[in-house]
């Protein structure tokens, strides 16, 4: 009987609370790796989708930055309608409401038989031919970026084009 209590004492294991004490520590360290697997994702789709949008607008401001160089007039009928007038004709840039409540911005060729959605889901557009200057039109977007169902973050581009055009 002692001999088999010696042999108990000598036997190598674990006890009741160095298995939790290891459990808890265990934990403890996933729950910090899930965490900050959860956050980079989240920071990865958030970078995705904002490049998305950058690479629409440069889209955006190269179309037109092309039309505006081809100009020989430029009309405004409000902030978010602006008309540009070529040699080949009258090229149109508005924006329109979808039915969710979105913005489109529209490039209309021709009088409405060439028309294109070149940016959706944005908040607003705005153009401006800056009094002071007869050369210059300025464009400002207002874009959230989405990630997932809700837009995350909101980013105001704004873009200057210059030209030898005259305002009507």
């Amino acid at each position: 009987m002692i001999r088999h209590r010696q042999d108990l004492r000598r036997k190598k294991g674990f006890t009741l609370v160095e298995v939790l004490i290891g459990t808890t520590i265990l934990s403890v360290i996933l729950v910090a790796v899930t965490s900050a697997t959860i956050t980079s994702s989240r920071m990865l789709y958030r970078m995705m989708a904002d490049a998305d949008i950058n690479q629409e607008i440069r889209f955006v401001e190269g179309q037109l930055a092309r039309d505006v160089r081809q100009a020989t007039s430029v009309s405004m009928a409000d902030d978010s309608t602006l008309s540009i007038f070529t040699a080949g004709g009258t090229i149109d840039y508005y924006t329109q409401e979808t039915k969710d409540g979105a913005i489109e911005l529209i490039r209309d060729d021709e009088g409405g038989n060439s028309k294109h959605t070149i940016l959706q889901d944005i908040s607003s557009v705005k153009f401006a031919v800056p009094a002071y200057s007869v050369t210059v039109v300025e464009l400002t977007i207002v874009a959230y970026v989405h990630v997932g169902t809700t837009a995350d973050v909101q980013r105001t581009y704004f873009s200057r084009f210059t030209s030898r055009v005259s305002r009507l």
